[in-house]
């Protein structure tokens, strides 16, 4: 079973997508050291289970200590507060809803004013 977590307002989110979210709403700086946390985790990760090849040992236990150090680092980072809920989307209200990318999409949309000379009016009566 995959990863997920659960805050105590009810939000709840698989691993990924919650360091995919909060690495595209946070800044660079904590975005960077986000996925460098996940990339250190994955590689301690990966060599406590060729060394131990399934079964734990002494030594493997003791190894684990620096990955489950990490875990919470990332844990702390992606998990401090809910994303739906917390300062994360109180600050991204500011934000514009149409991103640079998409601004010439916004002008494709806009209602060009037309000359009335030729059109006849209708006007109702209430």
């Amino acid at each position: 079973m995959a990863p997920f977590y659960v805050f105590p307002c009810g939000h709840a989110f698989h691993a990924q997508c919650l360091i995919t979210h909060v690495t595209q709403c946070t800044t660079r700086a904590q975005a960077e050291l986000i996925l460098d946390l996940q990339k250190q985790l994955t590689l301690l990760d990966g060599n406590t289970r060729r060394e131990s090849n399934g079964g734990l040992t002494e030594e493997s236990i003791t190894s684990m200590t620096p990955a489950d150090k990490i875990r919470s680092q990332l844990d702390d980072a992606i998990a401090g507060e809910c994303p739906f809920c917390g300062d994360l989307m109180i600050r991204d209200i500011s934000l514009s809803f149409i991103s640079p990318e998409e601004a010439h999409q916004d002008s494709s949309w806009e209602i060009k004013p037309q000359s009335l000379g030729n059109q006849r009016s209708l006007s109702l009566a209430i």
